[in-house]
């Protein structure tokens, strides 16, 4: 029985495996800083390898990777957040575009997530579609 459910189960998730792609990777990333206090948003846009300010953090976008299918709901960006007054990392991993919960920084005034990765792609450039 045990041989029969296993079975079942790799039968289901071969051609998931095969149908995996291979990610590209993007000139930079739109992220999204929300001022939990005012409720202010705003839109941050950061090349690769670059840093920026925001408030009393500092923001660096190490790496960011999407899929061609669809760039928007298919972004992952390596970030780290780091606060200026304490001389510490707030937050380095990975950001998740369609999933942003499942990383999330862990700040008190401050919620960040990513939108998609920077593209070639004259469609899909702006950062403004989707999500």
């Amino acid at each position: 029985m045990h041989r029969l459910i296993s079975f079942v189960l790799i039968s289901l998730l071969l051609p998931n495996i095969a149908n995996t792609q291979t990610s590209l990777k993007g000139d930079g990333a739109f992220l999204k800083a929300l001022d939990t206090i005012t409720g202010r948003v705003e839109d941050l846009e950061i090349k690769a390898g670059e840093t920026v300010n925001f408030e009393n953090l500092v923001i660096t976008l190490e790496d960011c990777r999407y899929l061609p299918e669809n760039p928007v709901k298919f972004s992952y960006a390596f970030v780290t957040i780091s606060d200026q007054r304490e001389q510490s990392d707030l937050f380095s991993a990975w950001m998740i575009s369609q999933s942003p919960a499942l990383s999330a920084v862990e700040h008190p005034r401050f919620d960040f997530w990513l939108i998609r990765c920077m593209t070639l792609s004259p469609d899909t450039s702006t950062g403004k579609d989707e999500n």
